[in-house]
């Protein structure tokens, strides 16, 4: 059996061809403009901001985000000398009556995965929701999601 009948069998997961989409975060001062600032710095870039979570702090803001190119992103942040942290993210595709989110977290619940926070994506294909999971283990979590049938969304598929 050659690696490309092995690469077709194996679980999406297991696929290297398939990349995680990637959260990045940066802490923001809490100034009026901040986050402005940052968006239109990006959208100059042609980077659309796919997914954002915001946590507000007095003084200090941590801003969570999903992009179409991570690594462009990446790269132009370095550039304009953002410090920024990257994890790898699950995130799903939901639709109702088949696959909500109710589902999906009891699936994660029966296989033991703890989500450390959650948030809704913006993005358009099919029509249908996307949420962003972060858990303690996103393969794992991946892997569970996809034998129950729930469709993990990977990297290239919010490339538009």
């Amino acid at each position: 059996m050659s690696d490309t009948d092995i690469q077709a069998i194996l679980p999406e997961t297991q696929n290297p061809k398939k990349e995680f989409v990637i959260q990045i975060s940066i802490v923001l001062n809490n100034r009026f403009g901040s986050l402005t600032n940052v968006l239109k710095f990006l959208s100059s870039h042609h980077i659309e901001v796919i997914g954002i979570s915001v946590q507000d702090k007095t003084d200090l803001s941590i801003v969570r985000f999903i992009v179409n190119d991570s690594e462009l992103t990446q790269q132009i942040l370095a550039m304009k000398g953002f410090t920024y942290s990257t994890s790898p993210i699950v995130v799903v595709e939901l639709y109702e009556p088949k696959h909500t989110l109710l589902d999906c977290l009891k699936v994660l619940v029966a296989s033991e995965v703890n989500i450390n926070f959650i948030y809704a994506l913006n993005h358009h294909a099919h029509y249908k929701s996307l949420m962003a999971l972060h858990t303690e283990d996103y393969l794992f979590a991946s892997s569970a999601l996809n034998e129950a049938g729930i469709k993990v969304i990977y990297q290239d598929d919010l490339s538009r």
